[in-house]
Order: C-alpha cells, then structure tokens, then sequence
C-alpha cells in the first residue's frame, strides 16, 4: 500500500502562489467613530487586494435608535479615475442595502462605501456589514465580512 502524500496547497511545495490567489479583505476605516448627539460623521467600507471590481453590493444593519444612516455613497476606489459609477440605495431604520455599478473594472484598495451617520442619542453600539458581493464581469467575490464598526454618541 503508498503511503499517503500531504495535501498539496498553493506555495507549500515550491509551486509560486498566483497574485490573484489572496484573498480580498475588508476593513471599516475608521473602526470607531464618536459623534455628539446631532452631528454628523462618517465611516467607509474598505476592501483590500480588489481586482477588476465592476459592481460592489453592500448590506449594512446598525442600531436604529442609537443613530440614523443618512447616505451611503461609492468610495473612492469605485470614483478615482473618473468613471460614472450607478448606485441603487435602500436606508430603512437599523438596514441599508447598496449596490454600485461601473462599466469598467478597478483593481487595488480603496474605500468601496462611504457611510454618512447621524448621532440620535447617547451611547455606544456598532455597524455591521452583513455582506458583501463584488462583481467582477461573469463572477463574484463574497469576502468575509469586517468585524463590526463601533459608533460611540456622545451628548
């Protein structure tokens, strides 16, 4: 009987890992913002490794009561060169979901969403990224979700 051989994996026996084989990561930038009670601030949906994106779909949940999300708009990694990007928006309280198009693909890192928030009341809680799809041409990326954004409000 042969005796069993390892796993291969990409790069343990010598064989090169390709470029396009790391996975995508996403962030939240900053990963807590403190609002006073009224005010505004913001809080971007970051990926990193992103090759040839053409459309980024986000869905977003948060405590309703703790703040309001009053716009989500495509980062700068979808606008930086200049590209017309289409964007479809649902805000309900405590849920968002966006999705943004452009006719050409963007590689690299970069803010994907940019999240404007509302402080309502004082104390702390998160934004979470439920999940996260990027179209790229015929086929998807569904990177793991970021840990959670903390917003602290402040009166």
């Amino acid at each position: 009987m042969p005796a069993s051989s390892p796993t291969s994996q990409p790069g343990v026996s010598g064989e090169p890992v390709a470029a396009d084989a790391r996975p995508v990561t996403v962030l939240f930038s900053p990963p807590e913002v403190a609002l006073q009670a009224g005010a505004t601030g913001g809080l971007a949906v970051v990926v990193v490794g992103a090759r040839d994106v053409q459309s980024v779909e986000v869905t977003l949940t948060w405590d309703p009561a703790l703040v309001e999300v009053t716009d989500v708009t495509a980062g700068s990694l979808l606008t930086l060169d200049g590209s017309a990007v289409g964007a479809e928006r649902a805000l309900e309280g405590g849920h968002a979901r966006v999705r943004f198009s452009r006719s050409g693909g963007t590689s690299g890192s970069g803010a994907v969403a940019a999240i404007t928030l509302k402080g309502l009341r004082a104390g702390s809680g998160s934004v979470s990224v439920e999940s996260i799809v990027l179209g790229r041409g015929g086929a998807t990326d569904r990177p793991a979700p970021p840990a959670p954004g903390r917003v602290v409000v402040t009166q």
